[in-house]
C-alpha cells in the first residue's frame, strides 16, 4: 500500500504529474520509479436540508459541500441576492458545512449559489443547486399517523392543512392503488 501525500500546488491546473520512487529498505538498488497524476477536484454539494420550505418564512438551510476551498468565508446568494451565511467550525478540506438563511416571499425553484468570497466570476469553486420554495397558501395533505395502515379495513383520516374555509362543500374521490374508488366521507 502506498499512501500519497496531499498535493496543494495544483493552483488553477486541472492535473499534475509527479515522479514517485519506491525504494525497498533491504534492497535500495531495486528502486521503482513511476509517475502519479494528481487530479483537481471541484467542490460539489453532497446534501442539503431542508430541501424545501414555505415562502412565508425565513428558514435555516444546512449544506454539505465536498472540497470547498478551505479555510474560506463564503458568499451565498438565494434567488440572486446575498443572504446571511456562515461556515461551521467543524468544516475541513474534504467536507464543509455551510449554513444560510432563506428569504421569504420567493416561490418555485430558487437558485442558490455558494462560493468563496474571494473567488471572482467566473468562479470555478462555486456550487449551485435549487431550493424549492412552496406556496404557503396552498392546502397540504398531511400524512396519517404511523401505524394507521395496521388498522385496516377502516380507512385512515386524511387531513388537509390550510384548507380554505370559504367552501360550503367538497367532493372527494379516494382511489385505491388498483384504481378502485373507495367510499369516504368528508367532515368540514
Amino acid at each position: 500500500t502506498l499512501v500519497t501525500p496531499e498535493y496543494t500546488a495544483l493552483g488553477k491546473a486541472s492535473s499534475a504529474r509527479v515522479d514517485v520512487t519506491v525504494t525497498p529498505k533491504k534492497q535500495p538498488g531495486q528502486a521503482v520509479v513511476f509517475q502519479y497524476t494528481y487530479l483537481a477536484v471541484s467542490p460539489a454539494v453532497t446534501a442539503f436540508t431542508p430541501v424545501s420550505g414555505h415562502n412565508d418564512a425565513v428558514l435555516e438551510v444546512k449544506v454539505q459541500i465536498a472540497y470547498l476551498p478551505f479555510p474560506s468565508t463564503v458568499r451565498v446568494t438565494f434567488g440572486g441576492e446575498e443572504v446571511t451565511s456562515s461556515v461551521h467550525p467543524s468544516s475541513n478540506k474534504k467536507a464543509s458545512l455551510v449554513i444560510f438563511n432563506t428569504r421569504a416571499g420567493l416561490l418555485g425553484a430558487i437558485p442558490v449559489v455558494i462560493k468563496p468570497k474571494k473567488c471572482q466570476d467566473p468562479c470555478a469553486d462555486q456550487v449551485q443547486f435549487a431550493f424549492e420554495s412552496l406556496d404557503a397558501t396552498v392546502p397540504e395533505l398531511l400524512a396519517p399517523p404511523s401505524g394507521m395502515a395496521k388498522q385496516l379495513p377502516a380507512l385512515p383520516t386524511i387531513t388537509l392543512k390550510k384548507f380554505p374555509t370559504v367552501y360550503s362543500s367538497l367532493n372527494v374521490t379516494l382511489l385505491a392503488s388498483d384504481g378502485t374508488a373507495l367510499a369516504c366521507t368528508v367532515q368540514h
